[in-house]
């Protein structure tokens, strides 16, 4: 036979209450984390400056008179590369680095 409960004197942990200060807190540490788990590798201030990756793409189609047939882009030493690759009309292939943030290539 079991034994019965008293559950009228069974003590219950404190419950936590959180001042706003607290809460605040703890909504900006979590929108820092999920800032930094959302971000490549590049400070956010590097991504407002420069070119964009379509600017990269149409600038590289006009100087190697090629079609950009693939992209990716990476962060390496804190700044955002972009990769392009080409493909020319006579079938050749080959990878352009351009530098987001000066639009120079690398």
């Amino acid at each position: 036979m079991r034994a019965k409960r008293d559950f009228a004197r069974m003590q219950l942990p404190p419950q936590r209450v959180y001042t706003p200060q607290a809460m605040l807190k703890r909504a900006a540490l979590a929108l820092i984390a999920a800032m930094f788990l959302c971000s490549d590798g590049v400070s956010a201030q590097a991504s407002k400056q420069g070119i964009s990756l379509d600017e990269a793409v149409s600038r590289a189609q006009k100087q190697y008179r090629a079609r950009v047939v693939r992209t990716e882009v990476r962060g390496e030493d804190g700044r955002r590369i972009y990769v392009l690759r080409l493909l020319s009309d006579d079938g050749r292939v080959w990878t352009v680095r351009i530098d987001a943030a000066s639009g120079r290539e690398t």
